[in-house]
């Protein structure tokens, strides 16, 4: 069974300037995730554009604080320790995350391969399973350019699930194919935190953020660069309601 009292991820006081490519920045955001965590954050539907990701993932430039991943702060490892650790965190992101001279199988394999996390072939196998999983017949094939959006989004949840990562950074995972891809989303989410991995989950739709089958441990929502506190699940209970 897993450890699910580990800290995955700990921002301390995190502070990122207000400057492109960002719609606005963080003002002293602090939040843990330990295995098994679910946070969901609401997001500001004009400026959504938000460096917290990128701060997770240790590719955000501070100005104060620290992002811990695995319980050393990203500036403390060396290049390769960091892509390394960077090859545990599965993420769909907000803009267009395809390389576009591969065909969207090879995208969604290269990132594993490239950290060697198993053969060609037994990775290719689990992402047709997860493809499946995700309402898709098969891993896309053609050019991203050539690939229906719909399709493309199914695929980057196949990308990001892939080799079970320690740590999901989920942006707007749901955009232009909600409310088909929920269950489905919501199941290899729950998949992942019993065997334990924790979720941060970005959202910027409050029908989403709201739906009753999202289990989260901790919701927030951005205030501008401040992450404020909504709710948290008290000790074997339900989560609060959130008040918008």
């Amino acid at each position: 069974m897993p450890d699910l009292t580990d800290e995955i991820l700990r921002l301390d006081q995190v502070t990122v300037a207000d400057a492109p490519p960002y719609d606005v920045g963080l003002s002293d955001v602090s939040l843990s995730l330990a295995g098994g965590d679910l946070a969901t954050v609401l997001l500001d539907r004009v400026r959504f554009r938000t460096p917290l990701p990128d701060v997770a993932c240790g590719v955000a430039e501070l100005e104060a604080g620290n992002a811990i991943f695995l319980g050393k702060p990203w500036t403390k490892y060396f290049a390769s320790a960091a892509a390394r650790h960077r090859g545990m965190i599965g993420r769909v992101f907000d803009d267009h995350p395809w390389v576009s001279n591969l065909d969207v199988d090879e995208n969604v394999l290269l990132p594993h391969l490239h950290h060697r996390h198993g053969s060609a072939g037994k990775l290719r196998e689990r992402a047709r399973e997860l493809a499946g999983q995700f309402g898709l017949n098969d891993l896309p094939t053609a050019r991203p350019v050539a690939t229906r959006p719909d399709e493309l989004k199914r695929a980057a949840c196949v990308r990001a699930f892939l080799d079970e990562p320690r740590l999901l950074v989920l942006q707007r995972p749901t955009f232009g194919v909600y409310p088909d891809l929920m269950d489905p989303l919501l199941a290899a989410i729950e998949r992942a935190r019993a065997r334990g991995a924790a979720v941060l989950w970005l959202e910027d739709v409050p029908d989403v953020f709201d739906h009753p089958k999202i289990r989260a441990t901790v919701q927030y929502r951005m205030n501008g660069p401040r992450l404020e506190l909504i709710g948290a699940t008290p000790p074997g209970g339900t989560p609060h309601a959130p008040k918008l």
